[in-house]
């Protein structure tokens, strides 16, 4: 089909690029679910101990939508499990995962207090050649205290 108006061919391009705009949508509406699924279904392994799928569901997530603290906080908290109970080579490797998913959260979301706990505690137990240290641990318990007495005065 052959459209000799300028006017056709204007309507054309716009209905294209109409069409472009709602797939562009559609798409971020989809990433938007599909990441808050998959932190769901991370959740569930999680509770249920399976840390390796736990790591893959909350992986996806945190490739989903790259800015939301929580995907990184569980991600970490599920590397950290699954170090826990794995061999001296393979926890080493889990542990660096742990403290970069964690402090990931903690970048994306200062006041995220469950993730700066969780922090606290890596680098109160990890040796220092992982990242660990008590001057570390320190800074996040005074930050905490921090946002708890900012709290305690919004209420």
């Amino acid at each position: 089909m052959i459209y000799h108006s300028k006017q056709s061919a204007s309507t054309i391009l716009r209905m294209i690029g109409i069409a472009v705009l709602c797939l562009t949508i559609s798409n971020s509406l989809y990433a938007d679910i599909n990441a808050d699924e998959q932190f769901r279904l991370g959740q569930n392994y999680y509770s249920a101990g399976d840390y390796e799928a736990a790591i893959s569901a909350f992986t996806e997530a945190a490739v989903t939508a790259p800015d939301i603290s929580s995907y990184h906080h569980w991600l970490g908290r599920s590397y950290g499990q699954l170090a826990r109970n794995s061999g001296l080579f393979r926890a080493y490797s889990l542990s660096q995962k742990t403290r970069q998913s964690l402090e990931r959260a903690v970048e994306l979301d200062h006041e995220n207090a469950a993730a700066l706990t969780d922090l606290m505690e890596f680098y109160e137990q990890a040796p220092s050649f992982l990242g660990g240290g008590q001057e570390k641990a320190e800074d996040i318990r005074k930050r905490l205290s921090e946002l708890e007495i900012q709290s305690d005065n919004t209420e």
